[in-house]
């Protein structure tokens, strides 16, 4: 039973509606999907490029070393993910169904980083690919083709959180669950529940409109938005 009583909540450029937590849940995880396969074990699928002829590469440029050199001087070297079999984690969907074929994977942490590299792609045509969890079951976070994955995953600060107003801002690539318990420390919770909520991110949730567990009660996420900073 949740109470009457609803507050608002932000997510880092996101607000959102919630209900106040009668009580004191315990922590709760389904479990992360993995990003790694063993090698010569796991069977990958077909790149999605083959599996769907008829789809078309768009007019984009092909990713040169010019390329992956000014990530590296924006983002530093460890930042900048273009081995083969690293990558190879991010180019399949969760449930192994579709496969692109990125050869660099990109991990920001704020949006002021996000937006020199929208920037940067946009002035070499340079197609791009965001990802947070990988936990969809529709292929939606992962390329169709050789696109840069631009990966959330470090950007997960909670930035603040007002109790009073219901109020609280973070980054794209919190986990939902951690949201989650950061919120039953007073006395609230977040407005949608997933059965990957550990490992999913809230700015995952809000570009699929996710509804989960509480949606009779609140709704789809997008009605709680309040605001994004986008990069």
């Amino acid at each position: 039973m949740f109470s009457g009583e609803t507050r608002q909540l932000t997510l880092a450029g996101l607000r959102l509606s919630l209900g106040k937590r009668p009580f004191r849940s315990r922590p709760w995880s389904s479990g992360a999907a993995s990003r790694r396969f063993a090698s010569g074990g796991t069977l990958i699928p077909q790149l999605t490029k083959d599996r769907y002829p008829d789809v078309c590469r768009g007019a984009f440029s092909e990713l040169t070393d010019r390329h992956v050199g000014h990530f590296r001087e924006l983002l530093g070297a460890d930042r900048v993910v273009t081995d083969e079999d690293e990558c190879e984690g991010f180019n399949v969907d969760w449930i192994k169904n579709v496969r692109g074929y990125s050869r660099c994977i990109l991990k920001p942490k704020t949006t002021e980083e996000v937006s020199k590299i929208m920037s940067f792609c946009n002035e070499n045509s340079i197609a791009v690919c965001p990802q947070g969890g990988n936990t969809g079951l529709v292929g939606g976070s992962v390329p169709v083709f050789d696109e840069v994955v631009i990966w959330t995953g470090l950007m997960n600060k909670i930035i603040s959180t007002d109790d009073t107003s219901g109020v609280v801002v973070c980054q794209a690539g919190c986990i939902l669950e951690n949201l989650d318990n950061h919120l039953a420390e007073m006395g609230l919770m977040m407005p949608l529940d997933l059965g990957a909520k550990g490992s999913c991110h809230i700015g995952g949730n809000v570009a699929t409109n996710a509804g989960g567990l509480r949606l009779l009660r609140y709704g789809n996420l997008q009605g709680s938005v309040l605001g994004i900073e986008a990069g």
